[in-house]
């Protein structure tokens, strides 16, 4: 996995922080379908999900392919002469909704091992050093969601978001 991971490092230009690199090689990816399967087209993707809000972790196919997607979209602005900054270079997606461009992903603009997590949507402008990030880290993300789970402390991480409790209804967790 180390191999595939230098690869799309090298095809992106841009080095993946060490905490997701190490996620990858353990978990690549979500291991719900309906991001490996296209048979699941209309499915409640948000009950095949144990992360928050329907998101699932990117594997790194999808990783190189969104990022790729949307820095493109980022340079076709560039050549425009726009300034706006839709995706920078340095911004990884990690985790992503199921049925939404939505998602959570890592700035390495610092190169470090541990990089803040933001959010994003299709219609967000992402000011990195004037928004607050939504996690300092993924590890704070995964602690978040591993103390929901366990019943430590509700989920949150923004207004109207706060306060969640997750729970299993007819054999299926809900957020």
């Amino acid at each position: 996995m180390e191999d595939e991971i230098s690869a799309a490092e090298a095809r992106i230009g841009v080095g993946l922080p060490e905490e997701l690199r190490i996620w990858l090689m353990l978990n690549n990816g979500s291991t719900a379908l309906p991001l490996r399967e296209s048979s699941y087209v209309g499915a409640n993707y948000a009950a095949l999900s144990p992360l928050p809000h329907g998101y699932a972790f990117l594997d790194l196919d999808r990783i190189e392919s969104t990022y790729a997607a949307r820095y493109a979209y980022q340079e076709q602005l560039i050549a425009s002469g726009d300034s706006f900054t839709y995706w920078d270079r340095t911004w990884i997606p990690a985790i992503e909704k199921f049925d939404a461009p939505y998602g959570l992903f890592l700035d390495a603009s610092a190169g470090s091992t541990v990089c803040a997590m933001y959010s994003f949507s299709e219609g967000d402008v992402i000011e990195v050093g004037h928004t607050p990030p939504s996690f300092p880290s993924l590890g704070a993300y995964l602690t978040n969601v591993a103390d929901a789970l366990e019943g430590v402390r509700p989920w949150g991480r923004r207004v109207g978001f706060e306060g969640v409790v997750p729970s299993v209804r007819d054999g299926v967790l809900h957020w």
